[in-house]
């Protein structure tokens, strides 16, 4: 397959995928809210940016690895169920790189980054996880944070749609199987179709492991966490270039990926609801981010 094609395959399979999800998932809330740290909250209003942490690296792995076992438990009932005549072929090809991979899920990942939000400005659990020493809850307008975003340093984010988008997390262990279900469905049939460059079943194994598989298991939980009614901003991004790493707690963590929002010019335009805006790193301190919020601080 022509580098190319490969892209072309590579954008068609996550937009199909990122339809798929979006059709298990309503519509944003207006509001959604993202609780850090004061330290974090000083480096979004500074950089008017987010940072978008490599999915790999969540603080709690097993979240990649819950989300990539339910996956391939639902590939495997396809297969077993005849849900198509390559279907077998392509999860000999699977299940060889699942055995390179080593038992390790993070190996031979696609590059997913993600923040996440939560519907709930004021949710005790999560106080707990940023309060100790003071935490911070700010709220964004849902429309904006996909509308103003760019991708800081990245020029290939992603081969169609906007760069980013939200995706409600999934809890539900009918929706997961049955989104996945569907996403097996609509991505086999691609195997028929002579102009989609994937008429070799190793083609389609490599693309649900390294491209459909991250972004699923981006978007899926275990049920016991329902209680964070968590959304995600997620980027999809075959670059390399605007990767930054960052400090926490003294030690350096995840790479990652800056959201950038747009700065405005209209110096007497005041955010509607009483929000208040993220201010630019820019000299002239009366410009405003293009994603204002409002925020709770709980010292």
């Amino acid at each position: 397959m022509g580098v190319h094609a490969a892209a072309r395959l590579t954008g068609n399979v996550r937009e199909l995928v990122r339809q798929e999800l979006a059709s298990y998932s309503p519509s944003p809330p207006d509001e959604l809210f993202h609780y850090t740290t004061p330290d974090g909250l000083l480096g979004i209003f500074q950089s008017t940016s987010l940072f978008l942490s490599d999915a790999r690296f969540v603080n709690d792995r097993s979240e990649i690895s819950f989300g990539r076992r339910v996956f391939t438990e639902r590939l495997r009932h396809f297969v077993e169920s005849g849900g198509h005549p390559k279907a077998a072929a392509v999860w000999e090809h699977f299940a060889r790189n699942e055995q390179r991979r080593g038992g390790e899920p993070h190996r031979f990942h696609g590059h997913f980054y993600l923040t996440s939000f939560c519907k709930d400005g004021n949710l005790l659990s999560q106080w707990r996880a940023y309060g100790a020493g003071g935490g911070c809850s700010l709220g964004f307008r849902s429309a904006e944070l996909i509308s103003g975003a760019a991708i800081v340093g990245d020029d290939a984010v992603s081969s169609t749609g906007a760069p980013v988008w939200l995706q409600e997390v999934l809890y539900d262990e009918a929706r997961q199987h049955a989104v996945i279900d569907r996403i097996l469905s609509a991505v086999f049939p691609l195997l028929d179709v002579p102009t989609a460059n994937i008429s070799e079943p190793i083609y389609l194994a490599n693309t649900l492991d390294f491209e459909v598989i991250p972004i699923v298991a981006a978007c899926i939980k275990s049920p016991v966490f329902r209680e964070e009614q968590e959304w995600r901003l997620v980027c999809g991004s075959s670059s390399r270039t605007g990767l930054q790493f960052r400090l926490q707690r003294g030690k350096i963590s995840a790479s990652g990926l800056h959201c950038q929002y747009g700065v405005q010019e209209d110096h007497d335009q005041s955010p509607p609801d009483g929000g208040s805006s993220v201010p630019s790193r820019s000299s002239d301190s009366s410009r405003d981010c293009g994603c204002p919020g409002r925020g709770r601080a709980d010292n």
